[in-house]
């Protein structure tokens, strides 16, 4: 009996019973053992102690149920018409029906978890799998850890008296203008010999990196990151109320976000950085395990990696122009070092040449690091993505003068890349060509949002998996949602490139309702934090990275808020058709 109790205790939604109501279902409890394709019959309600069953209906197989999974209140209730047969040698744990029917009509927490929405069904997936660390990690924010007090000077205090009561930092006043002094600015009064009745400000940086007191923790992290800075000054509304420092959230976190990037930044080889990418899968599977959503793991991720780039781009290139990143770095959501997917624009037409050249030990230095060679070949040691302004001018409108598949396909990529180096507004220039000449062209948009359909739903009709097992994530949805929402952007001048920041703007012009809008983030990012974890077990056991998952690994819950997030992306897909006409483009 003990034993029946730990085992339901380790299951969501039996440990929300009381102890009187799990003592009773215990005490009608017995074990079932079924030879495979026994037909199991519902008169009880069952849970898998090993094994696998398959549920029927209409002679299809609609669902696989394995270990710990349970089966089926529906049919209890006489909501459902189906049946249940071992895949395999099968034991269950059996309930007396009317227990436990009695049960779930007294308990309420218990009765409604069988009826909830897929956000309710998400939230109780992170606490199954132990992320109770997630309200610390993502919710919290600087107003609930401990700030440093701040001394405030006037900018034309003398150094010798600002720095009598300093401690970490000094918040240097000049107007309505802040800046800080912190250690190593009072270190250069001495190596270089400064006056200590120079004025404070001289040696302050202006103007004070801030951040808001009801901002996350997480988000100082990026700032810290993207910066390369120690601290950061936190404010109310307008008043500067104390600062926080790196080791606060370091030993908040504790990853090495941080200190990976700082080694980025002080590497002087290739081999340096070699020592340092090879750590990152580490801290992307370090704190995916502690809860932090993908999208917002792939920000952090997406700092350390241009940080690399550029460290790269200093190492083995130097040509001076725009150093472009595409594809899903572009867009902030690289998880994994995946395909370089990268362009150049060259500046001088006399480097044109040079930056070929270079860009070949620039390719394969990432290669060295782990970032492999596109297999597209678009790379900019291919002269077709490695060109000057003028070039590039003509390039894109070409692309728009012959909208076939290919050149469809190149403007996608190029609508997506981001600028990490060089002259931004040259980059913004050449990209307002593309909006300019095709966010009123509904033919061209509709054949551009055509790809959306051409990947199957993984559900069929009846809102069942159409494969038992593997399903391709990324074609089964991930993709739908990338490349709809790229559309939308390029019709509606929206020129973020992060999936979930350009639904956001769509959602904001009323494009969508703001519901759906938070319904489908949900849904892609739960297609992607299943993704992260079939590639972090392959990655375990030396294979690549995957968008596939096996639908067998996951539980009967899992199981249900993915069958959930593909429906709601097969509603985008819908919508996509209706607003492009789709039905009419050949």
């Amino acid at each position: 009996m003990e034993e029946v109790k730990n085992f339901l205790n380790t299951i969501h939604p039996f440990d929300t019973l009381t102890p009187q109501q799990l003592d009773l279902l215990v005490s009608h409890t017995d074990i079932g053992y079924y030879q495979e394709g026994e037909e199991i019959v519902l008169n009880r309600f069952f849970i898998i102690i090993k094994g696998s069953a398959q549920e029927i209906q209409e002679d299809n197989v609609v669902e696989i149920y394995h270990e710990k999974d349970f089966f089926d209140i529906q049919a209890l209730l006489g909501k459902k018409d189906a049946h249940f047969v071992a895949v395999e040698e099968t034991l269950l744990y059996e309930i007396d029906k009317e227990t436990f029917l009695e049960v779930f009509h007294k308990n309420s927490t218990f009765k409604q978890y069988f009826f909830q929405t897929i956000s309710q069904k998400i939230d109780k997936l992170k606490e199954q799998k132990s992320l109770s660390q997630v309200g610390d990690l993502l919710s919290a924010k600087l107003e609930d850890i401990p700030l440093t007090p701040l001394y405030k000077v006037e900018a034309s205090t003398p150094i010798k008296d600002a720095v009598k009561n300093m401690q970490h930092l000094l918040l240097v006043q000049k107007g309505n203008l802040e800046g800080v002094v912190t250690s190593s600015d009072l270190k250069k009064v001495i190596l270089h010999a400064i006056d200590f009745a120079t004025p404070i400000e001289s040696i302050a940086t202006f103007p004070a990196i801030t951040i808001q007191y009801d901002d996350f923790l997480f988000n100082a992290l990026l700032l810290m990151t993207s910066k390369n800075i120690k601290h950061l000054i936190v404010k109310k509304e307008n008043t500067s109320i104390g600062s926080v420092e790196i080791g606060d959230l370091l030993s908040f976190f504790s990853n090495q976000s941080y200190l990976l990037a700082r080694k980025v930044e002080r590497a002087d080889s290739t081999e340096d950085l070699k020592y340092v990418t090879d750590k990152f899968i580490q801290m992307v599977e370090i704190l995916y395990h502690k809860g932090i959503k993908t999208r917002y793991l792939a920000k952090l991720v997406s700092e350390l990696n241009e940080k690399v780039y550029k460290k790269v781009y200093d190492l083995t290139f130097g040509i001076d122009g725009t150093f472009l990143l595409l594809g899903s770095q572009g867009r902030g959501e690289q998880l994994l070092r995946t395909d370089q997917d990268n362009a150049f624009i060259v500046k001088n037409p006399a480097d044109k040449q040079a930056a070929l050249k270079k860009a070949e030990e620039f390719v394969a230095a990432l290669e060295l690091l782990g970032y492999p060679r596109c297999k597209g070949n678009i790379m900019l040691n291919n002269p077709q993505w490695n060109k000057t302004t003028k070039e590039w001018e003509e390039t894109l409108l070409s692309w728009i003068e012959h909208p076939n598949e290919t050149n469809m396909m190149y403007m996608s990529i190029f609508l997506d890349a981001k600028a990490v180096y060089g002259n931004q507004e040259q980059f913004e220039n050449l990209k307002r060509i593309l909006f300019d000449h095709v966010s009123d062209n509904a033919g061209f948009l509709s054949q551009m949002a055509r790809p959306v359909m051409q990947f199957e739903n993984p559900l069929n009709m009846f809102g069942f998996f159409r494969k038992a097992r593997t399903i391709d994530l990324k074609k089964g949805g991930i993709f739908a949602v990338v490349h709809g929402v790229r559309v939308l952007a390029l019709q509606y001048h929206i020129h973020n490139t992060n999936t979930v920041e350009r639904l956001k703007e769509i959602s904001n012009l009323g494009i969508l309702e703001k519901s759906f809008v938070t319904d489908l983030i949900e849904s892609f990012e739960t297609l992607n934090s299943f993704r992260l974890r079939a590639s972090l077990h392959n990655i375990q056991k030396g294979l690549d990275a995957t968008n596939s998952i096996d639908v067998t690994t996951l539980n009967k819950l899992e199981r249900d808020i993915l069958k959930e997030s593909f429906k709601t992306i097969e509603k985008f897909k819908e919508f996509l058709s209706y607003h492009y006409k789709l039905s009419m483009v050949s």
